[in-house]
């Protein structure tokens, strides 16, 4: 073993860091990057295994993730279903397969990893020396896993997520995952029950269940909630700082597929302003309208459009108007 195995320093230090690519790389644009933890978290019952496993099939096959985030090129995906029986995934792949020609080859999906307990070390290691097995017979001839799924991370875990047990025991398998097959890890969660509307009856103010230890050690978290149509994804956590902030999904129950609504598509230009706003926001920076302009490369008086709906919406307040040197701020997410 030479010290270069272990870690970086002098010369090899400078070249890695020089050899890293400046911007992040993605598995689905804006969406997944590579080196990455994801979580997708709902309440009961909204579709969150159906939306993981139309992420796998898309991504295995080339397409782009809910028909908007494109995939440079076919991804590798080992998709687990902790949970339920492989025949509920085949029903719902066979009505998937009439708009996706679908690489099989590029997906391994199991349900042959149920009932472990991640909180049990030996049985932990032993899931994780499982995984990689897979990824040798699978995939190793082309190299090796890009995403493993898990779905849901909470069936792994016995009673653990009321404390930070059961955080580490999810940041322990990333991390052995990540470090022998250098995929990124994704997975799916729920809520918990919120509080119950005395007037309606139904639960509000669901927030993802289990210690905030369990998102921290997450790159990215998306928050799914139940609209008439469909879904809308929320981003909660974005480590790097260059994921879509939310956007809505329109379900067709016939195929099981759901796609971005027009509106907040990244190449629909009020779905790119909203998406510049957002990104604003989180920044907690000031724009011009000749940023509007040259961000989004659109006219003058479309981009006073965009912008005057934005203030009506009380999303954005002008604080001087000067031209295009005109000076905006961000109160709140445009969603």
């Amino acid at each position: 073993m030479e010290i270069n195995d272990l870690g970086y320093t002098g010369s090899y230090l400078k070249e890695e860091v020089f050899k890293a690519p400046e911007e992040r790389e993605f598995f689905a644009d804006h969406f997944i990057t590579k080196h990455s933890s994801n979580m997708y978290y709902a309440p009961d019952g909204i579709g969150k295994s159906t939306l993981l496993l139309q992420m796998s099939i898309e991504g295995a096959s080339g397409y782009p993730v809910f028909g908007e985030f494109k995939v440079k090129e076919p991804l590798k995906i080992i998709h687990i279903m902790t949970e339920r029986h492989i025949y509920e995934a085949f029903e719902r792949i066979i009505a998937m397969s009439k708009n996706i020609e679908i690489n099989w080859e590029n997906i391994f999906i199991t349900d042959k990893l149920q009932g472990i307990n991640i909180l049990n070390e030996r049985e932990l290691i032993s899931l994780t020396d499982k995984i990689c097995f897979i990824n040798d017979l699978v995939f190793l001839k082309r190299g090796s896993a890009d995403l493993v799924n898990a779905d849901p991370i909470y069936a792994w875990l016995t009673r653990g997520l009321v404390n930070e047990e059961g955080a580490n025991a999810v940041a322990n398998l990333q991390r052995r995952i990540k470090s022998r097959i250098g995929a990124s890890f994704s997975y799916s969660h729920h809520t918990n029950r919120g509080q119950r509307n005395r007037e309606t009856g139904k639960r509000e103010n669901e927030d993802m269940y289990g210690g905030r230890f369990l998102s921290a050690n997450c790159t990215a978290v998306y928050s799914i909630f139940p609209t008439d149509k469909g879904t809308k994804l929320k981003n909660e956590k974005d480590t790097l700082k260059c994921l879509h902030k939310g956007f809505y999904l329109e379900y067709d129950p016939e195929t099981y597929i759901s796609k971005v609504t027009p509106e907040f598509s990244l190449n629909n230009k009020e779905g790119q302003f909203k998406s510049f706003i957002n990104n604003c926001f989180h920044a907690k920076k000031r724009f011009t309208f000749d940023d509007v302009l040259t961000s989004l490369l659109v006219s003058h008086s479309y981009s006073r459009g965009l912008i005057s709906r934005e203030v009506s919406n009380g999303t954005i307040k002008n604080v001087n108007s000067n031209g295009i040197k005109a000076l905006y701020e961000v109160l709140r997410e445009a969603f």
